[in-house]
């Protein structure tokens, strides 16, 4: 299997020591067969798939939602498979849970929809306790917690503890 991400964040020698290959949102878009959102959520990327990026996928494509719903127009979306632009979707999350009945993307057949519960795997709970642990032992000892969604927190004055 060929591996691309689009990632911002990510440093192309990371991603090539894991055999991925680092390519632009329109690139991935237009290349993938499967696409797997993974991505955290902020204002900024509110819509990322919308209509036009819909558009660019292939159609034999498959749109696969793990990480926000806010993340797709799920109108957009719910046309894309109406018209055959790309060939299916998974979304674990939705832009607004539990969904209206009278969501589109509930009439549809080429869409598997679960409620939230992608993150519930034993290894996954595990993965999430060992995270947060190693986070609260770093912070207790001044130290820069990782994986931090918003870093701009720990340059607050009323930030309780002091990290170097």
């Amino acid at each position: 299997m060929n591996v691309i991400s689009y990632s911002p964040r990510a440093r192309p020698e990371d991603a090539a020591k894991i055999g991925v290959k680092l390519v632009s949102l329109e690139e991935l878009l237009k290349n993938s067969d499967i696409i797997v959102l993974t991505t955290s959520y902020s204002p900024e990327k509110y819509h990322l798939i919308n209509e036009e990026r819909l558009r660019i996928m292939k159609k034999n494509s498959y749109l696969i939602n793990v990480a926000r719903g806010e993340l797709i127009d799920e109108e957009a979306l719910a046309k894309a498979l109406q018209e055959n632009w790309i060939a299916g979707a998974a979304l674990d999350v939705m832009e607004k849970e539990p969904p209206s009945p009278d969501n589109k993307l509930l009439q549809l057949d080429n869409i598997v929809i679960t409620h939230h519960t992608a993150s519930h795997t034993l290894e996954a709970l595990k993965n999430m306790g060992d995270i947060v642990t190693e986070n609260i032992l770093l912070a207790l000892e001044g130290k820069t917690p990782k994986n931090i969604a918003n870093p701009e927190v720990l340059e607050k004055p009323n930030l309780r503890i002091k990290i170097r």
